[in-house]
């Protein structure tokens, strides 16, 4: 079909990170997300014709810019997880995405910038968010630690578990991205079971290549099995941008790039 324009108010103030979700349960309600008003309103909109026609709401709005919303939906509960002032939020809507409200969620150390890479919502109602905690501010010469968090309330509070750390990111300045651009991302989804899926890219010293790892849960997030090195690229290729899908119950997707 030809493009929708989902919303036209960001046509002077920009519109970054788009992020789409269908929700589970009816599988014909689409949800879209992303940041606005020179990032900083987080937008939120919502079709329920499979995309012909869209009605949008803002989400947040803050005073500073964010980054990374990542989206996860089933039935009524909408959750979009972002960054601002270097702290993970959640804004959680539980009347279809009419109405939000916003939490941050604590991190075990205090951290510089905080960018999510994925999320889901099992069908006990659990709602989950993977993402990556920088530890120094807008530059890459520090730890990265890679976290999962899981509220069972509808996004009232939140706990916070480290799966893994990595070094600081490659360099890129010779393809002029940013300073995270190849760091540490974790990514996860659900299968209809309510098993919990992670993959994600990390190395073991500052600046070396990142490898793929990947690691499920079947009891909501307590333990994790060990990491997997998935790749079967030699070591000291570069790995990056983790994807993961899963339908289920048991069946699970997974893609990355690497050179």
């Amino acid at each position: 079909a030809p493009p929708v324009l989902i919303s036209p108010a960001g046509e002077t103030t920009g519109q970054w990170d788009a992020q789409i979700s269908v929700d589970p349960v009816d599988g014909r309600t689409v949800y879209a997300a992303w940041l606005q008003n020179k990032k900083s309103d987080i937008v939120v909109a919502k079709s329920t014709d499979f995309g012909a026609s869209w009605s949008a709401v803002t989400a947040d709005h803050t005073n500073a810019g964010t980054d990374k919303p990542i989206l996860a939906v089933r039935g009524p509960d909408v959750y979009v997880s972002y960054n601002h002032a270097q702290t993970e939020y959640v804004s959680a809507s539980h009347d279809g995405g009419a109405t939000f409200t916003s939490v941050g969620v604590s991190a075990p150390s205090k951290l510089g910038w905080s960018l999510a890479g994925g999320g889901t919502v099992t069908p006990d109602g659990s709602v989950y968010f993977a993402w990556a905690g920088y530890k120094n501010n807008g530059g890459a010469n520090g730890p990265v630690y890679l976290y999962t968090s899981k509220s069972a309330d509808g996004g009232r509070t939140w706990t916070t578990k480290q799966i893994d750390a990595s070094g600081s990111p490659p360099d890129c300045s010779a393809y002029s991205c940013g300073w995270a651009f190849l760091g540490a991302q974790m990514t996860m989804t659900s299968d209809s079971g309510g098993a919990l899926y992670l993959l994600w890219n990390a190395n073991s010293a500052d600046k070396a290549a990142n490898r793929i790892y990947f690691a499920r849960s079947i009891d909501g997030g307590a333990t994790w099995s060990a990491k997997a090195d998935v790749s079967t690229a030699p070591i000291g290729a570069a790995h990056a941008f983790p994807a993961v899908a899963a339908a289920g119950p048991g069946r699970v997707r997974i893609a990355w790039m690497d050179n």
